[in-house]
């Protein structure tokens, strides 16, 4: 199984399914009640205003095992799967310049 988290620090739209799960930073009064806060748990939010979204990476690597594989998409940036103009195809050129 895999999710993202999308980690923000201020009110902005949510995309909460399956994949996504919304994350917040920072110190900023909760956006939302139905949100993931960096400083629950085993946590190094009070790090936040030097590490930025490193905070939110710590708690999922210490709090978070309901997934095989996770991913950040950093302050309200997602992925987009869907859009047909990016190809998603494995590249052909060689792994570096000599060709091997």
């Amino acid at each position: 199984m895999v999710k993202i988290f999308v980690v923000t620090h201020k009110e902005a739209p949510l995309l909460q399914n399956d994949l996504f799960i919304p994350m917040q930073v920072g110190t900023n009064p909760s956006i939302s009640d139905n949100i993931l806060k960096d400083n629950t748990l085993d946590n190094i939010a009070s790090k936040n205003p030097n590490f930025c979204e490193l905070t939110a990476t710590y708690w999922i690597w210490k709090n978070y095992t309901e997934a095989e594989y996770v991913g950040i998409c950093h302050y309200r940036r997602y992925f987009n799967f869907y859009n047909p103009s990016y190809n998603l195809k494995p590249s052909k050129q060689k792994n570096n310049r000599r060709g091997i």
